[in-house]
C-alpha cells in the first residue's frame, strides 16, 4: 500500500502543481465567492426582517453554493493530477445540479447535527467528510447510493485512519495564516501612510489596499484547496494500489 506522504511533501508537492497556476486559481476562487456573496449581501440591503434576512441568506448559500463546491473540488482535483483546468470548469455542477445539492444538503446537515452535539464531535465529522466532493467527482454513479450520500459514507470510509493526518496537514498552515495576519496590519499601516503623506484619495487607498489583502488570501486558500486534493489523491492511489 505505500507510506502516506507527511504534511510536509504534501505541501510541497502542491506547490509544484500550482506553479504556473497561481493567480487563475486565486481568481477561480476569488469568483466562486463572489457568486456565492452576491445574492446574501442583496438580500441584506433588500429585506428588513432579520429572521427571515438570515433565513434567506442561507437557503441561498445552499442553493448556489452546492455548484461552486462541487466545481472547486473538481477544479482542484485536475490541478492534483497535473492538468491545468480550465476557471469556467467551476461551474460544472450547474449539468448535475439536482445531485449536486441533494449532496451538499446532507453534507451541511450531518455535520450540523454533529455540530449541535459538541463542537469537537463536529470537527471529527468535518474531517470524516472531508473527501465527499473529491469522491463524487471520480464516482458520479454514487449519487444514487443511500439516498444521494453515497459519497459522504465512501468518504467516511476513506477517512478511517486518515483523519488525524488531516488534521495536521491543515494545522500546518498556521504559519502562514500567522503571516497573513501580519501582513494585514502591515497594510493598514500602510495604507494610513499613504493617505496621510502622499494625500492620495480614500478611494484610491482602499482599492490598492484591498488587491493586496485579497492577492495573498486567496493564493494563500488556493494552496489549501491544493494540498486538500493532492491528501485525497495520495489517499486513493495508496488504497487501490497492489499489496
Amino acid at each position: 500500500m505505500g507510506q502516506p506522504l507527511s504534511s510536509s511533501a504534501i505541501r510541497e508537492r502542491a506547490r509544484e502543481l500550482l506553479g504556473g497556476q497561481w493567480l487563475k486559481s486565486a481568481l477561480v476562487l476569488f469568483m466562486a465567492s463572489v457568486f456565492i456573496a452576491l445574492p446574501v449581501i442583496v438580500i441584506d440591503l433588500i429585506w428588513h426582517d432579520e429572521d427571515m434576512t438570515r433565513f434567506a441568506q442561507g437557503t441561498v448559500t445552499l442553493l448556489v453554493g452546492c455548484v461552486f463546491r462541487h466545481g472547486l473540488a473538481g477544479y482542484f482535483l485536475a490541478i492534483a493530477r497535473g492538468q491545468s483546468p480550465a476557471a469556467e470548469s467551476v461551474f460544472a455542477g450547474l449539468k448535475v445540479y439536482p445531485q449536486c445539492f441533494v449532496l451538499f444538503f446532507y453534507y451541511n446537515l450531518f455535520i450540523s447535527c454533529w455540530t449541535l452535539l459538541l463542537a469537537v464531535p463536529g470537527i471529527i465529522k468535518m474531517h470524516s467528510y472531508a473527501l465527499t466532493f473529491y469522491i463524487r467527482q471520480d464516482r458520479p454513479y454514487i449519487s444514487g447510493e443511500g439516498r444521494g450520500t453515497g459519497a459522504i459514507t465512501a468518504s467516511r470510509q476513506m477517512m478511517d485512519g486518515s483523519k488525524a493526518r488531516l488534521f495536521f496537514l491543515y494545522l500546518s498552515f498556521a504559519g502562514w495564516a500567522a503571516l497573513l495576519f501580519v501582513w494585514v496590519y502591515l497594510l493598514s499601516f500602510a495604507s494610513a501612510l499613504l493617505h496621510k503623506f502622499l494625500l492620495l484619495p480614500d478611494a484610491a487607498v482602499q482599492i490598492v489596499s484591498i488587491a493586496l489583502l485579497l492577492l495573498p488570501l486567496y493564493c494563500l486558500a488556493a494552496y489549501i484547496e491544493t494540498s486538500a486534493a493532492v491528501f485525497y489523491e495520495s489517499l486513493r492511489t495508496r488504497r487501490t494500489a497492489p499489496e
